[in-house]
């Protein structure tokens, strides 16, 4: 059992990233969102774009900083209604890895919301004109946070990436909603440091 342990240890402790080292890794992917405690809201596929920075620290950690451009939002269920609610979003994680390659990770996202329109078969609208009819106090907020998770798997730099985002503030005053989204992403490590 002492020798299975210390080969865990040898193969675990030869799988970090670089202590000191930095990547680089351009990504996109897609979102899968909606709103949370919404009943009436079903996902949404979008897509988002960005890069992450990753820094390696002792042991099996790193710890990540992106920036991405990304699709949010919700489909309504039996109708051609789209909410497209975009974020520029900001992901700090700790991330700590398995085995060669294999990292799960952890941490907060926050994000600015740069569009808000609301979509009904061909039409558009500013999402917060059309909510003025509707709940004149429904105002979509300008900032989002929240949790992730997830897991990713390098190989020769090329990285897969999934992440579920789950979002601890409301996206409008006077309704429950938060952001929800699943995300796939494939990206490419460059090493920078």
């Amino acid at each position: 059992m002492m020798m299975a342990v210390l080969m865990m240890t040898a193969l675990t402790v030869s799988a970090q990233p670089g202590e000191g080292k930095m990547t680089l890794k351009p990504a996109v992917g897609v979102n899968f969102a909606t709103f949370a405690a919404d009943k009436d809201a079903k996902t949404k596929t979008a897509f988002t774009l960005g890069a992450e920075a990753e820094y390696g620290e002792t042991g099996n950690m790193s710890t990540s900083f992106g920036l991405f451009y990304s699709q949010m939002g919700a489909k309504a269920d039996g109708m051609d209604l789209k909410w497209n609610v975009d974020y520029i979003t900001m992901p700090i994680l700790q991330n700590y890895y398995l085995a060669k390659g294999f990292a799960v990770k952890a941490g907060a996202q926050i994000g600015l919301n740069v569009r808000k329109k609301i979509k009904y078969g061909s039409e558009s609208m500013d999402l917060n004109d059309f909510m003025k009819n509707a709940n004149p106090q429904g105002k979509l907020k300008s900032f989002d946070a929240g949790v992730v998770v997830g897991l990713s798997y390098e190989i020769k730099g090329l990285t897969i990436d999934g992440r579920y985002y789950f979002g601890t503030t409301k996206i409008m005053d006077n309704y429950d909603d938060k952001n929800s989204v699943i995300s796939l992403t494939i990206g490419y490590k460059i090493n920078i440091l």
